[in-house]
């Protein structure tokens, strides 16, 4: 294994042929895709959540209030 000064596109190809792009991705992709897919499951339930509280009448009036209060619940 080489010490590598700088990242190489040309030295990672040449060491370890196109395998070396992908190696690492399954993991991380799996890791990414389980993340966005629970802090989407939960945007929508608070979402549904917190307009039940509000009620009928003000979810029509406060409604992209009551989604960027859900969006910071969940994404900030």
């Amino acid at each position: 294994m080489a010490s590598y000064k700088s990242l190489c596109f040309g030295v990672l190809l040449k060491e370890q042929g196109v395998k070396g792009f992908f190696k690492g991705w399954a993991p991380t992709l799996l890791g990414y895709n389980g993340k966005h897919a629970f802090k989407y499951d939960f945007y929508e339930f608070f979402k549904k959540y917190y307009s039940n509280i509000v009620g009928p009448e003000y979810v029509v009036k406060y409604k992209t209030s009551i989604y960027l209060v859900c969006f910071c619940l969940i994404y900030c």
